[in-house]
């Protein structure tokens, strides 16, 4: 694990600074997350192990009425996208934004007409899958997030909503029978609440959409656990050169340091990035000056929101 050596756990020799997925039961069976098992195959395989893979199977298209109310026809790159996912079964789909991840979902969604349920890390984001399930699949959505908690053969959940911090497991009162699991910023499953969250979904079917499911502090393989390997990586320069994708401008400002020195990153990161006036007044200063409507990315949601107190004055 990143940084690994910089926790209290490791420098006591509790730790080895390794998360595990290969894990034992209390009965004394050994298991690893499904989405491992591509990778695990490979590996048994190169060894010349023999092996039977059991219960493990893709049962095709259900009965739900699901329709496909809506004049958008998936581009050619998305269809690839989702007849990729039909015949995988499983897997990750690494699209740039603005490429049409959630279509590429809806689309899956309505082919296999089997219940699902659609993770999500964030409340607007979880708003627009409900919209558009509703209007472009004509279903009934279930909300699990904001204080409701229904159930359904549709759902669409917020991670944080999902899981019981108080128990440290997945509440008892979500259903978690689907067929489907689609986990939108699947790169979120890395982290351990959201990969237990994710991996309580018994489903047959799992994708993950996320324009960068590879994270940086080595928990990629818990997304992989989750979702799937990769099974589609459209990259944005194709679709750039193709029309579909504006060309980017790129513009690096020179924002000024705080002065402070400090041992700690998250000192560093508070004092540099978050609490730095000058660099602050800059950002804003560049969003006046910039087209609207106009997207600012942080990391944080206090540096938002003292982003957007700069913004509105001016």
């Amino acid at each position: 694990m990143q940084d690994a050596e910089f926790t209290d756990a490791w420098r006591s020799g509790e730790w080895d600074g390794r998360h595990r997925l290969f894990r034992e039961s209390n009965e004394g069976s050994r298991y690893f997350p499904v989405g491992c098992l591509q990778r695990v195959r490979s590996i048994l395989n190169a060894f010349g192990v023999d092996y039977e893979v059991e219960g493990v199977v893709n049962p095709g298209q259900g009965d739900l009425d699901v329709s496909w109310d809506t004049e958008m026809t998936p581009r050619e790159y998305q269809q690839d996208a989702v007849e990729d996912g039909l015949r995988h079964g499983s897997g990750i789909v690494a699209m740039p934004t603005g490429s049409g991840k959630t279509l590429i979902g809806l689309r899956l969604l309505s082919r296999l007409k089997r219940p699902a349920m659609v993770l999500c890390h964030r409340q607007e984001i979880a708003d627009q899958w409900i919209e558009k399930m509703r209007d472009i699949l004509g279903v009934d959505v279930a909300q699990c997030y904001g204080g409701t908690r229904e159930n359904g053969d549709f759902m669409v959940g917020l991670y944080q909503s999902i899981y019981d911090d108080d128990n440290s497991e997945v509440r008892d009162s979500v259903r978690t029978d689907h067929d489907v699991l689609i986990a939108d910023e699947c790169h979120r499953v890395g982290a351990k609440t959201f990969s237990q969250v994710a991996l309580n979904i018994n489903a047959t079917y799992r994708y993950g959409l996320s324009a960068t499911p590879e994270r940086e502090d080595n928990a990629t393989l818990r997304v992989i656990g989750g979702t799937g390997e990769m099974i589609a990586d459209i990259r944005p320069e194709g679709l750039i050169e193709d029309g579909y994708l504006a060309q980017p401008r790129w513009e690096i400002l020179d924002a000024p340091r705080a002065g402070g020195s400090y041992r700690q990153w998250q000192a560093e990161y508070k004092s540099e990035i978050v609490e730095n006036d000058a660099r602050n007044q800059l950002i804003a200063d560049k969003v006046e000056d910039l087209p609207k409507p106009c997207y600012v990315h942080v990391e944080r949601i206090n540096h938002g929101e003292r982003l957007e107190g700069l913004i509105e004055d001016a």
